[in-house]
């Protein structure tokens, strides 16, 4: 395991956003909007499919989430897709973004690389700072294309500058560990992620990769602190061996820096996500 984190899902219950195409039938469209949020899905539903069949971009997308992961009965990833390809024709970045996660994760429908990176890239022009991340993953993490660490860095770089977190982390985790010294530089890793944290919020990834940038730094007293506060803050005490916070510790009382090449793909479960806002600077 990995410090990399390479999660490539969207998280459910964004607020509701007044984006995309004008809708045929507006009362269609707010209660399929509003029953969705609400988690009615079997009425959000019906209130959807008519307003998709209107062409409404919103309620395509919102149906293609209930029909790809069975939110009102039965699942139908095909026709769920379908939906969602339609609502993502029309420039609905939220479509763009689920249809680039979805083909690239293989979880719900057939994993197709070059077609998600397609999606993600309009996304990510668009000022996607979640399909920036997820492109990092695909070229750091090697997802569907040769391996490209400093490409991968790139996007997460992008990422991180609209406030995304993870991208954050993983940039900074990147240029603590990367065995290309071209990549390298400790400080600027070390400052990254210490703005994400605060004296009530210290996540366990989050000190990993600060103790990483000071043994980058050569700072192995900080290191060692920063790695073993790290392990106390796990939920699960075994994952200190399956995660390599135990052997970072040795290393740093070794007095030496961690080297990573690049992980092994980690790709974990895709859930729906709510309507949004365009602007929404979280998609």
């Amino acid at each position: 395991m990995n410090q990399v984190r390479c999660s490539i899902f969207l998280i459910f219950g964004s607020l509701l956003g007044a984006c995309g195409s004008e809708p045929a039938e507006p009362e269609s469209a707010f209660y399929c909007q509003a029953h969705f949020q609400a988690r009615s899905f079997k009425v959000a539903a019906a209130e959807c499919l008519d307003a998709s069949r209107a062409g409404d971009a919103i309620a395509q997308f919102l149906i293609g989430n209930i029909k790809v992961y069975g939110l009102a009965g039965d699942a139908d990833p095909e026709a769920g897709m379908d939906w969602l390809r339609q609502s993502a024709a029309q420039d609905y970045t939220r479509a763009q973004l689920k249809l680039g996660e979805l083909l690239l994760s293989g979880q719900k429908a057939e994993r197709q690389p070059e077609q998600a990176v397609d999606y993600l890239r309009k996304a990510s022009d668009k000022g996607s700072a979640s399909g920036q991340y997820l492109l990092g993953n695909y070229y750091y993490l090697g997802l569907g294309a040769e391996q490209d660490a400093a490409l991968g860095l790139e996007w997460y770089l992008q990422a991180a500058s609209r406030g995304h977190q993870l991208a954050i982390n993983n940039s900074a985790w990147i240029m603590a560990t990367s065995t290309d010294e071209s990549l390298r530089d400790g400080e600027r890793a070390r400052d990254m992620i210490e703005g994400l944290l605060t004296d009530r919020f210290r996540p366990a990834i989050f000190l990993d990769t600060l103790a990483a940038a000071h043994a980058e730094k050569g700072e192995f007293e900080q290191a060692i602190r920063l790695q073993q506060e790290a392990i106390q803050a796990l939920d699960d005490p075994a994952k200190a061996g399956q995660g390599g916070y135990l052997e970072r510790l040795s290393r740093y009382r070794e007095g030496q820096p961690w080297r990573e090449a690049g992980p092994a793909p980690e790709i974990t479960g895709s859930e729906p996500a709510g309507p949004s806002s365009q602007n929404d600077p979280e998609t």
